[in-house]
C-alpha cells in the first residue's frame, strides 16, 4: 500500500482524550499515539463498506511497529467506553474489529501531529506494497499537482453536513470530508487488495458528486469507462480458452480459495469445461453476448421487467434501474431455503438459462466467487496489462474498470485501452468519455 500521510489525522469532534486521561489515567500514555489510534478506528467508510461491516479491521503487525503498546491503548479505550471491540476474529481470515461508540460518533476534525518519531514510524509503515511495484507506479501521480476544487468542500458542507440526521449521514459526511482534506493536504493513499487485486486510491474513492472537480496542474482529467463493464468481462466465462489459460497460467485468476474470504473448494475443471462447451454457442448465450457488445443489456432487461414484472416498481424501469436490478445476479446468493432469491433472477433463469447456469455453477460453493472473479479479470486487464504500457509517459489514474487521464491525452489512451481489452478478451468494448 502507499499512503502520503504527512502529519495530519482526523478524529471525532466529541472525543477529548486529555480530559478522559485526567479521569482515568494509565502508565504509558502518549496523547498523539492515542489520537492516532482513534483516527484509525474512526476512519470513514463508504456506505457500502459500512453496511457490510461497521467495524474497522486494523493491521496489528503494522500497528505494533508504530505504537508498540497499542493493545493497552485499545483496552483503555474500551474500558472508558469510547470504542466497541469485535472479538470474533479468525486466524488469517478476519482481524479484530473496532468502532467508535455511538455516543462519541461525530464529525471528524483535523488533529496536527508533532511527534517526529511517531510521524516517521507511521509514514514508513504505510509504504509497503504487498503486490510488487504496481501501487508505487500508479501512486507516482498523486502529488501536489493533483487538486480538488475548494467548491467540493463547500458542496459537502451544504449537501451533507447541513442535512445530517443519523449515523449513516454522519458516515457520508465524514467520508466525503476526509477525501477533500486528502486533496487539500496532498495526503493521498493508494492500495491494492489481495482478494480481487483492485486498486483503491484517493481518486477512486472520491464521491461521484465531486469527482468532476478533481484537476491536475497539466490539465483537466477525463475518465474513460467500459459500457456495462461487469457483463462485458463476464463474456470470457463462456469461452473455453479462458478456463484453460486461467487455470494454468494467469496467476490463479480463478481460484475460489483466494477469491473469497471464506475458503471453498475449486470447481472441477472437467465439469466446467463440459458445461461451457455445451453453452458457448447456445441461443441465449449468443443473445446475451450480442446485447452486451451492443451496450443494450440493461435496456433489454428493463423492457423485460416492465413486460413481465410490472409490479416490481411503481414506475417503469429505465436503464439505470435495470442496472441496479442486474447487479445482484453477480453479487448476491441465487437461492435461499431452496427458493430463487429475487423475481428478476427467476425471470432471467427462464429467458437466458444457459447464461444463468454458468453463473450459478461459479457461485455454487460461495456466492462471492462470481463477483470476485469478474473484478479480478478487470484488474488483470486494467492494472496488470494496460496501465504498465502507459504509466511512464502519461498521467493516469484508475477507478476499477475506468482509466482517467489528462483531457489532451484522451484520444490516445482511449484507443490504446480499447486495443488492449480486445487483445486480452477477444471482444471489442464500447468506451465512453466522462
Amino acid at each position: 500500500m502507499f499512503w502520503k500521510m504527512k502529519d495530519k489525522i482526523f478524529v471525532p469532534e466529541k472525543i477529548c482524550l486529555e480530559e478522559m486521561m485526567k479521569e482515568q489515567p494509565f502508565q504509558y500514555f502518549k496523547i498523539e499515539s492515542a489520537y492516532y489510534l482513534i483516527s484509525l478506528i474512526a476512519k470513514p467508510k463508504v456506505k457500502k463498506e459500512y453496511e457490510n461491516d461497521n467495524f474497522n479491521r486494523l493491521l496489528t503487525k503494522l500497528l505494533e511497529k508504530q505504537v508498540w503498546n497499542y493493545k493497552e491503548y485499545l483496552n483503555w479505550f474500551a474500558e472508558i467506553g469510547i470504542i466497541e471491540i469485535d472479538h470474533s476474529y479468525q486466524i488469517k481470515k478476519k482481524s479484530k474489529g473496532y468502532k467508535i461508540q455511538d455516543n462519541y460518533f461525530s464529525i471528524l476534525i483535523k488533529y496536527q501531529l508533532t511527534d517526529k518519531d511517531l510521524i516517521k514510524r507511521i509514514n514508513k509503515g504505510y509504504t509497503v506494497d504487498f503486490l510488487g511495484n504496481t501501487v508505487f507506479e500508479l501512486a507516482k501521480y498523486f502529488d501536489e499537482n493533483l487538486t480538488l476544487s475548494s467548491d467540493a468542500l463547500v458542496f459537502v458542507e451544504d449537501q451533507y453536513h447541513n442535512s445530517m440526521k443519523g449515523i449513516e449521514d454522519k458516515c457520508r459526511y465524514n467520508y466525503s470530508q476526509s477525501i477533500c482534506h486528502q486533496y487539500q493536504n496532498s495526503a493521498f493513499h493508494c492500495t491494492r487488495d489481495t482478494t480481487t487485486y483492485r486498486v483503491h486510491s484517493t481518486y477512486s474513492g472520491t464521491p461521484t458528486d465531486i469527482r468532476f472537480m478533481v484537476t491536475h496542474a497539466s490539465g483537466l482529467i477525463k475518465g474513460i469507462d467500459i459500457v456495462n463493464s461487469q457483463p462485458f468481462f463476464s463474456l470470457v466465462l463462456f469461452e473455453p480458452w479462458f478456463w484453460e489459460k486461467s487455470l494454468n497460467h494467469i496467476l490463479s485468476i480463478y481460484n475460489p480459495t483466494i477469491l473469497c474470504t471464506q475458503p471453498i473448494s475449486s470447481i472441477p475443471p472437467s465439469f466446467m469445461f463440459e458445461k461451457i462447451i455445451k453453452t458457448t454457442n447456445s441461443p441465449d448465450v449468443l443473445l446475451y453476448r450480442q446485447l452486451v457488445l451492443d451496450g443494450q443489456i440493461y435496456n433489454w432487461l428493463g423492457d423485460l421487467i416492465n413486460k413481465n414484472l410490472p409490479h416490481i416498481k411503481e414506475t417503469p424501469v429505465d436503464r439505470n434501474g435495470a442496472k441496479k436490478l442486474f447487479f445482484p445476479i453477480f453479487y448476491s446468493k441465487d437461492f435461499h431455503n431452496g427458493k430463487t432469491v429475487t423475481a428478476v433472477k427467476e425471470l432471467l433463469n427462464r429467458e437466458i438459462p444457459d447464461v444463468m447456469s454458468v453463473f450459478h455453477i461459479i457461485k455454487s460453493r460461495h456466492h462471492q466467487a462470481l463477483s470476485h472473479l469478474l473484478q479480478r479479470i478487470e484488474s488483470f486487464v486494467v492494472i496488470d496489462h494496460f496501465a504498465p504500457t502507459v504509466w511512464n509517459d502519461y498521467v493516469i489514474f484508475t477507478l476499477h474498470d475506468s482509466v482517467a487521464c489528462l483531457e489532451h491525452d484522451v484520444d490516445f489512451i482511449k484507443n490504446a485501452y480499447k486495443k488492449k481489452i480486445e487483445e486480452i478478451t477477444g471482444f471489442e468494448p464500447i468506451l465512453t468519455v466522462k
